[in-house]
């Protein structure tokens, strides 16, 4: 039994990841909050859709596990959004690579009594309901979860024609040119060292939190008839965009920024802007050690949390990389304490979005990356 590629995306990253995992067969799931793109070498089967379907799409959290063999169980993990991922394996090695989903999920659905109990878990947690994958492959009505034929772009008649000719014609010119000069053909490095490259260039999350919660602290402090309530992340630089009103004093705002060196110095009087340039890595990659990753999702569940999934892959052998949206509103003192939860080698971040409310609390949208070595 095989199961199909996940990727959880949306609009702007789709076509990135298509044209990064190139498959000759997919299928694009949208929900409200995401789109999910199945993909594979082969018509593969989604179980993942099917077992939500036959669950009647749970509203929470939720894992199903099945036994397909001796030793061998399926599991998928599900949201109202859609199926998160799904895994094959034997029942303790799906305990333990599933064991932040078992401990969130409101329910566990199972088809077989469990070999052991699932660490954290009381019994009304479990639903039992019958077998949905075993002897799948027989059933017709799992032909409509099968992937399909990805879908190509097509260039017109005329068109291809048109450059035909283009190309006919460019090359009845290049035969009364003098020979190209050889090209000197730049050899790549191989994808781990690749994978290197790119972890020492990603941001630290910890670097980027304790700055942004200065910046925001300073914008909270700003003077009467000016304001800054949003920052971003943008080409490795956190944005705070000041808004000045017409009947701001020049002299009080000039005063202020001389009494506030730490703010005025990152600020730029002809786009209205704050940016404060982040840290990338700059070291090598650490183990993708999954007991601190247990422990930093745990102790963001704790701080009220939600945590998406978003993708998960390998980019090369020995490499695992994950990638999670983080959302929550929390008061701008408790930035600190998310600062140092996520300040490990293992996570780094790829986007952030930070609305400063009246109360003194942030609203936070932030994509991480959790990745390292696992051999």
């Amino acid at each position: 039994m095989e199961l199909v590629h996940i990727a959880l995306l949306d609009n702007d990253t789709l076509k990135r990841h298509q044209k990064r995992e190139t498959a000759p067969y997919e299928w694009i799931v949208f929900s409200p909050k995401r789109l999910t793109r199945y993909y594979g070498n082969a018509p593969l089967t989604c179980y993942g859709e099917k077992v939500r379907d036959e669950l009647s799409k749970p509203h929470n959290t939720s894992v199903y596990l099945e036994q397909m063999g001796v030793n061998s169980w399926y599991s998928c993990v599900m949201d109202s959004d859609g199926v998160l991922q799904e895994k094959m394996g034997s029942f303790p090695l799906l305990c333990d690579v599933l064991a932040y989903d078992l401990f969130m999920a409101h329910t566990i659905f199972t088809a077989n009594d469990f070999p052991t109990d699932i660490e954290g878990r009381e019994e009304q947690d479990q639903h039992r309901v019958p077998a949905i994958i075993k002897n799948a492959e027989d059933a017709e009505d799992f032909e409509a979860y099968r992937l399909k034929k990805a879908q190509k772009n097509r260039i017109p008649l005329l068109l291809t024609m048109g450059l035909l000719v283009l190309t006919v014609g460019g090359s009845m010119a290049l035969l009364t040119q003098a020979p190209p000069t050889p090209t000197v053909t730049v050899q790549k490095s191989d994808p781990f060292t690749q994978w290197q490259k790119e972890y020492q260039h990603s941001l630290q999350v910890g670097n980027a939190l304790l700055n942004a919660q200065n910046l925001l602290v300073m914008a909270y402090l700003l003077p009467t008839g000016s304001s800054a309530n949003t920052l971003t992340l943008r080409d490795g630089k956190l944005t705070l965009p000041v808004h000045n009103e017409p009947t701001i004093n020049p002299s009080l705002w000039q005063q202020w920024l001389a009494d506030n060196p730490s703010f005025s110095t990152h600020y730029d009087a002809k786009s209205h802007d704050v940016s404060v340039a982040l840290s990338s890595q700059g070291h090598q990659p650490s183990d993708y050690n999954k007991e601190t990753k247990k422990d930093m999702m745990q102790r963001l569940h704790y701080l009220g949390f939600g945590i998406t999934l978003k993708e998960q892959r390998t980019p090369t052998k020995g490499v695992l990389v994950s990638q999670y949206q983080l959302t929550n509103t929390l008061p701008l003192a408790i930035l600190d304490v998310v600062s140092e939860v996520l300040n490990n080698p293992l996570a780094s971040i790829d986007e952030l979005s930070l609305s400063l409310n009246d109360d003194v609390t942030v609203t936070i949208n932030m994509g991480i990356t959790l990745q390292g070595t696992t051999l």
